[in-house]
């Protein structure tokens, strides 16, 4: 079963050379090396390189094994 996931809210944060030092998405904030708005299938999109995280990986719920 598919589930629906809710559109975030993206707000890129420039400090005064207008580079995009952090990312909220959400009520989260994440801190960058670089980000931009990109196009992909038609929709925007938000592209960066996140910096200082740590790091981990989950099956999505399709991929994981039946019980």
């Amino acid at each position: 079963m598919s589930e629906t996931i809710e559109k975030p809210k993206v707000t890129l944060i420039q400090g005064q050379d207008t580079r995009v030092q952090r990312v909220r998405v959400g009520d989260v904030e994440v801190q960058v090396l670089n980000a931009g708005v990109v196009i992909v299938g038609g929709k925007m999109a938000v592209a960066m390189t996140i910096i200082d995280a740590e790091i981990g990986t989950e099956l999505a719920d399709e991929q994981a094994p039946a019980a």
